[in-house]
């Protein structure tokens, strides 16, 4: 007996060929042969590796896949969820990146000159920028990755814009400051200008002593040679300005930009630079 095939939104029947009642939906109903078959044969079903994702449909004769792209070596394989056999295969490819037998196929390439990595470049932009919730979450979990020491912090010549230490001292004396001296003034000010109640471009001015005199102070103690000092020598004399600030408790007031700039008549004084006091 030919096997019958109808329309699931009419009368429509043909004997044997799917792919008659194919056509026949696309031109009267409007509707794909994805959603031909879905009515046909039920719910779309899902992964089977149990991640509930919706895997590729193929057509109507052979209809959809038994996994999504990648997910069958979830379940398919002797070591998938053996924890031993994954920390050892993450160390082998670790030692294979470090050795240069992988290779990414980007190295070397910019946006300029390969037009590949600028259009998966743009289509990334848009994509992160397009969901403003995820780009919250993974905010805050780069965040607590970096304070919890999961992503550690480069400093010196392990970070990858080293230079060879050519930071001015006031720079480094400005950044040890920051979460010693400056952040609990920026909250008891409540992270507002102390005369305009502005929160932008805050920074916290030295309304006493200047912070300049103090630089030169501990690099007369410490025989400062200029800015290719070595780094050792900048972290010490940042940590003594610190403590300085700390044990005479030296005074300071929150300021915008614009407020901060009037402090400083007789300076050409830019205010967007957040780190000048």
């Amino acid at each position: 007996m030919p096997l019958k095939y109808k329309c699931p939104w009419c009368n429509y029947e043909h004997d044997n060929l799917i792919n008659s009642l194919r056509i026949h939906v696309q031109k009267i109903h409007k509707k794909t042969a994805k959603e031909l078959y879905d009515a046909l044969n039920g719910p779309v079903p899902k992964c089977s590796c149990g991640c509930c994702e919706e895997p590729k449909f193929h057509g109507l004769k052979i209809g959809y896949s038994n996994f999504c792209w990648g997910h069958h070596s979830r379940i398919n394989n002797n070591w998938g969820h053996n924890k031993v056999s994954l920390l050892k295969s993450q160390s082998t490819r670790r030692e294979m990146w470090k050795n240069g037998e992988i290779v990414s196929w980007s190295k070397g390439l910019t946006k300029e000159t390969d037009d590949r990595l600028r259009i998966s470049g743009e289509k990334q932009t848009q994509t992160y920028l397009s969901h403003p919730e995820r780009c919250e979450i993974l905010s805050k979990r780069m965040r607590k990755n970096r304070l919890s020491g999961v992503i550690p912090s480069l400093y010196g010549k392990d970070h990858p814009n080293w230079k060879g230490g050519i930071s001015s001292l006031s720079w480094y004396c400005h950044k040890k400051l920051f979460q010693l001296w400056k952040r609990p003034k920026f909250k008891n000010a409540n992270w507002k200008c102390s005369l305009c109640g502005s929160e932008e471009d805050l920074c916290v001015h030295h309304d006493k002593e200047k912070m300049a005199d103090i630089i030169r102070k501990f690099s007369k103690e410490f025989n400062y040679q200029g800015i290719k000092e070595t780094v050792e020598r900048k972290l010490a004399i940042a940590d003594a300005v610190a403590d300085y600030h700390i044990s005479q408790n030296i005074s300071g007031i929150v300021l915008c930009g614009e407020c901060h700039k009037l402090e400083h008549p007789s300076l050409n004084f830019d205010p967007s630079r957040k780190c000048q006091t």
